[in-house]
């Protein structure tokens, strides 16, 4: 495919683990020398957590905003825009976990809602308003933006996308087609669709972070067809292409450094690694977590289902923290 993107809107046992995980993400990058190297929180009091709308392409659209009492009017401060997952809306997002990390860090975050809970990441699941009327959320994400940084202080080099899920696959397509300038992407549990997967942005590079598990039920971490609780709901590449899509885009290292996550929780049925790509244009780096033994979850975050429905979850550490990190490290430049 050459059709551009816009066209087509640490321990012994831990150790042991290491060659079967990377194996998984590595050699599909073609990075087999790195194996020589080897939430859900509830909702705090803020000064504003107020429901909006807008009116983009004929409709009207909603979203939450935060704006912590931490947020000096007089400063610039970051915003995150955190999209929910399928079959839910802002205010599910609100309790991903940004909400603690907003009130301490003095951040702006917007949750925007889907049409009918479902953002259109142009996986073609017709049964989904969204995709069937081909609804253009990057147009949507791009007004909602604008209108922030003209009714807030927003740093302009710290404006950050996120999502889950249905949320992480509308973040890659919105980086890739956005005319908003994002400083980086952190998603979680979400591959990039099948389109996007052969498709050229000329969009400017981002950094990105990415946290998947490797027995996630619902998005198949090595690609294929996304399961909604028991319906086909499109096709996505592997958690490895994903990443090598936005290696190539910001021209990191095709070599990770690769380091154990600490097993802090030993009972979770889970470890973790992270492969760090550097040196990317423009000071982007591209961060691969893969949680060994993760079904659909956040890291850090709440069983909100069974484990046979939805797999484990790790406890080893935050995915919101780790994600946060990240962005602090990666304003734009």
């Amino acid at each position: 495919m050459t059709a551009s993107v816009a066209s087509h809107r640490a321990t012994d046992s831990a150790a042991t683990k290491r060659p079967r995980r990377i194996a998984r993400l590595v050699p599909v990058l073609g990075l087999a020398a790195a194996l020589a190297t080897a939430g859900l929180a509830a909702p705090i009091a803020a000064r504003a957590a107020d429901a909006h709308t807008i009116v983009v392409g004929g409709l009207e659209r909603s979203y939450l905003l935060t704006v912590p009492r931490s947020v000096d009017p007089a400063t610039p401060a970051p915003l995150i825009v955190a999209l929910h997952g399928g079959g839910s809306d802002a205010n599910r997002a609100k309790r991903y976990g940004w909400e603690p990390v907003a009130r301490r860090e003095g951040i702006i975050v917007a949750y925007p809602s889907a049409i009918d809970g479902h953002w259109n990441d142009g996986r073609g699941v017709y049964r989904y308003r969204s995709h069937r009327e081909n609804v253009d959320d990057v147009g949507f994400l791009d007004a909602l933006i604008t209108r922030l940084r003209r009714q807030h202080r927003i740093d302009a080099t710290r404006i950050y996308v996120t999502g889950a899920s249905n949320g992480a696959m509308m973040s890659f397509r919105f980086a890739a087609e956005s005319r908003t300038r994002l400083a980086a992407i952190g998603t979680f549990i979400g591959n990039l669709p099948e389109w996007m997967a052969g498709a050229a942005s000329a969009n400017p590079p981002v950094s990105a972070v990415m946290i998947n598990g490797t027995e996630d039920p619902l998005m198949p971490f090595d690609g294929g067809l996304v399961n909604a609780l028991g319906r086909p709901a499109g096709r996505v590449v592997s958690f490895a292409e994903t990443v090598r899509f936005w290696v190539r885009h910001d021209g990191t290292s095709p070599v990770p450094t690769v380091r154990d996550v600490p097993d802090r929780d030993r009972d979770d049925g889970t470890t973790s690694v992270r492969a760090r790509f550097a040196d990317g244009d423009a000071g982007t780096e591209v961060i691969a977590y893969v949680v060994d033994g993760g079904g659909h979850t956040l890291p850090g975050g709440v069983q909100y289902l069974p484990e046979r429905i939805i797999g484990k979850t790790s406890g080893d550490f935050d995915g919101i923290e780790a994600v946060w990190a990240f962005f602090q490290a990666h304003p734009r430049r």
